[in-house]
């Protein structure tokens, strides 16, 4: 019954604060992860943890992918952009690395990735 108080009581917070998860948290999360569903066992999924200074360069290239779509963006936009990955003490981003499989299409490969999230 937790399980699903859980999600029924689940929100979203738009600003995360120190501190970051500790790393023992972390396996728990990546442990999690694993066990999402995958009948061809490949796991096909990375993780890439995103933290301090890293994290003000990822918002330089939100802005650049930004400029690439828009080249005549607002400052004001371009600078709520580059702040945005500076909500959080910590990001983790799954990365699906699906290949072609004989018996598993890539697309399934895609949504055991999208289910380790």
């Amino acid at each position: 019954m937790e399980s699903l108080e859980s999600l029924h009581s689940r929100i979203s917070i738009p600003r995360l604060t120190e501190p970051a998860p500790a790393e023992e948290a972390l396996k728990n999360i990546y442990k999690s992860a694993l066990r999402a569903a995958d009948h061809g066992m490949l796991k096909p999924w990375r993780f890439l943890v995103i933290k301090g200074s890293s994290l003000e360069r990822l918002g330089h290239l939100f802005v650049k992918a930004a400029l690439s779509d828009d080249p005549d963006m607002a400052q004001k936009k371009q600078d709520n952009i580059r702040r945005k990955p500076l909500r959080a003490p910590l990001i983790i981003i799954t990365i699906s690395s699906a290949e072609e499989h004989p018996k598993i299409p890539v697309f399934e490969q895609n949504l055991s990735a999208a289910a380790a999230t």
